[in-house]
């Protein structure tokens, strides 16, 4: 075709086009069916007005990659399992890909120019739903309707957006770094963002997929599917607020200590909505230690609270604990010793700090302190140790009593008396300090005569 003239298909029974139409014209299908047998290189816009155009099956581009498709409603385009790259899509028909031995080689790209915007509110998948679908270009591409297709969706360039969501089942969505998937309502598809996702209209967009990439989320967001930010592990982005949903896994990984490389982070500009499961996954060998921090979420507000925790791949060492406990406050999870409350029930006795079931004069806040079992008699080599310290020549009282490093909540100290009756700290020095040890004699000298008393304090703080 030359001058850009146009060649019509008007028949109404089912007819098979055995030629190649070339040149810079157009093509119009206004009958029943039309299948083209070769790949047709005509580059002027294609417009389907009724029936069905069926491209060769199984041949890439049947269509030339210059032609613009519009397809009315009611019409079909059937790409026939074939990988196909046209230059822009409209109307309010379908496009399919029929099935036959080979459903999972269908392709469809559409490659909007830079400044264009084309909206297709038709549906994409229909009655024979495996193909893939592809966005190219720097332009923007509209989608307005209830999509099927079951293929993966690439936003490869420019905007692609969905504008009442893509909620039927199929493969995942990539949003490469110089894509832009914009959406409202719902997407129900695993997505993987490593550039931007927008949420349209004004209600959040709810995403019940698994969520991975260190890309950018703007807009309001409900997430209720699996989180697992970055490409392992890596800082994910919200420019809005985010709601946790009921349902909702956040998987964070912890391989270190620098938040957002060496373990997974989210920052959250507007409000925090906690719900669903914190699942905590241990990588690259790394152990954390008592008193660590991780800060997973910022945000401007908190509200909710982690439902459920899921530590079944972050097994701590001895009797470490994960804690949630300012995760609602400050976004922040810690690791923690056992509590003497916890430590009571894991050994099924009393959680009365004074409490003696033994009646061996060392109460059970004692032995948990010093990491005993209290169904066991104590031994005097498992006791503080009262002991006379010398140093400098001059003698002094002291005590030293070894720890379980794991505890939490403790308070630890030595007072002084002369009469047995008032008690002070301030006459105590303290020569070791650590979470085992802890070691403390008097500040002056005991002389000859003198009468003094030194006794170890052990009480509960406040619980973390």
């Amino acid at each position: 075709m030359v001058n850009h003239g146009t060649v019509a298909f008007n028949r109404s029974d089912d007819y098979t086009f055995p030629g190649v139409i070339s040149g810079s014209g157009a093509l119009i299908h206004d009958g029943s069916v039309l299948r083209f047998n070769a790949p047709q290189s005509y580059e002027g816009p294609t417009r389907i007005n009724s029936g069905v155009l069926v491209l060769p099956f199984e041949i890439e581009q049947g269509l030339s990659s210059q032609t613009k498709v519009d397809i009315a409603s009611g019409a079909i385009l059937d790409i026939s399992n074939s990988p196909l790259t046209i230059a822009g899509l409209s109307g309010a028909g379908s496009v399919y890909s029929f099935r036959n031995s080979n459903p999972s080689a269908g392709h469809l790209t559409i490659d909007t120019a830079a400044e264009q915007l084309q909206v297709f509110d038709g549906v994409l998948g229909s009655t024979f739903p495996d193909f893939a679908v592809t966005k190219t270009g720097e332009g923007t591409l509209t989608l307005t309707g209830a999509n099927t297709y079951t293929g993966a969706t690439t936003v490869n360039q420019g905007r692609l957006e969905f504008t009442n969501g893509l909620v039927a089942a199929g493969a995942g969505i990539l949003v490469a770094q110089n894509g832009i998937l914009a959406g409202g309502q719902t997407i129900a598809r695993n997505l993987s963002n490593d550039a931007e996702v927008i949420a349209m209209g004004e209600t959040p967009l709810t995403l019940t997929g698994e969520l991975s990439g260190t890309g950018q989320f703007t807009g309001d967001f409900v997430f209720a599917g699996t989180t697992r930010p970055g490409n392992s592990p890596g800082l994910m982005t919200v420019d809005g607020d985010l709601a946790l949903g009921a349902g909702h896994i956040f998987e964070v990984e912890i391989g270190g200590y620098e938040r957002g490389t060496s373990y997974d982070a989210v920052d959250v500009s507007g409000a925090l909505d906690l719900d669903g499961t914190l699942r905590v996954v241990l990588v690259d060998g790394f152990v954390p230690a008592k008193g660590d921090r991780f800060r997973i979420f910022t945000a401007s507000s908190y509200t909710g609270e982690i439902a459920a925790l899921d530590v079944a791949g972050a097994i701590l060492p001895g009797h470490l604990r994960w804690d949630v406990s300012e995760l609602g406050t400050s976004g922040v999870l810690k690791v923690r010793g056992r509590t003497f409350e916890e430590w009571a029930s894991d050994f099924s006795v009393s959680a009365t700090p004074g409490a003696d079931p033994l009646q061996e004069g060392v109460p059970l806040l004692i032995k948990y302190a010093l990491g005993l079992d209290p169904n066991v008699r104590a031994a005097p080599a498992d006791l503080p140790d009262f002991a006379q310290w010398s140093e400098g020549g001059s003698d002094y009282l002291a005590v030293r009593v070894a720890l379980d490093p794991l505890t939490e909540g403790l308070s630890v100290t030595a007072e002084i008396s002369e009469d047995l009756e008032s008690w002070s700290e301030n006459d105590v020095l303290r020569i070791e300090d650590t979470d085992s040890l802890k070691h403390f004699r008097n500040v002056d000298p005991v002389g000859e005569y003198e009468r003094r008393f030194i006794r170890l304090q052990i009480s509960l703080e406040s619980a973390p």
